[in-house]
């Protein structure tokens, strides 16, 4: 197994190392897809702007400076791209939706009722998350579902960490009083 660091393999993309681009691609590929199927709730379109981020990866490979995670760079590129991709849906009006359907484990060990109730939670979770802001739902995905830590999320967005973890209590806050006071899991 090849113990090359992501940030080994970006200094190297950045010398136009297309070995070392596909080795981050089959690292990074099925975390950055997720992520961007979560915040923009269309997998065809979250295909196409995996297809970007990693464009612009190997494009900007070169300015990636190592003194800093490999991950917060990355994760600066999917907002950039999610951003202007945002820009060019205002202009074509459709429904918000976040893919919270993928993120949802079913237990094959329950029953039909509670398959439904189930089902029936799941879409007030998700309609509920739908109607916060942009910026507050990619919040929700990079916490409760990419399992990212405050931190690392402070540097993405380039926010104070505890403006961060203020911010994603407030809205666990605004989403437990919209689902009618239902416990969201919390993340430590």
């Amino acid at each position: 197994m090849d113990e090359t660091s992501d940030k080994e393999l970006m200094l190297r993309v950045g010398r136009q190392d297309h070995a070392a681009l596909e080795e981050l691609l089959r690292r990074w590929d099925r975390r950055v897809l997720t992520y961007l199927a979560k915040v923009c709730g269309d997998r065809e379109a979250a295909q196409d702007l995996r297809q970007e981020v990693f464009i612009r990866v190997y494009r900007y490979g070169a300015t990636y400076n190592p003194d800093y995670a490999f991950t917060t760079w990355l994760f600066r590129i999917v907002r950039n791209v999610m951003s202007s991709w945002r820009v060019r849906q205002s202009r074509t009006p459709r429904a918000a939706a976040i893919g919270i359907e993928e993120m949802t484990l079913h237990d094959p060990a329950l029953g039909p009722s509670d398959k439904a109730a189930q089902s029936e939670s799941v879409l007030r979770v998700r309609q509920a998350v739908g109607q916060l802001a942009p910026h507050e739902q990619e919040l929700i995905v990079m916490r409760m579902y990419m399992n990212m830590n405050y931190r690392e999320i402070a540097e993405i967005m380039d926010i104070p960490e505890t403006t961060i973890k203020s911010r994603f209590y407030v809205l666990l806050g605004r989403l437990r009083e919209t689902l009618g006071g239902a416990r969201l899991p919390e993340r430590n």
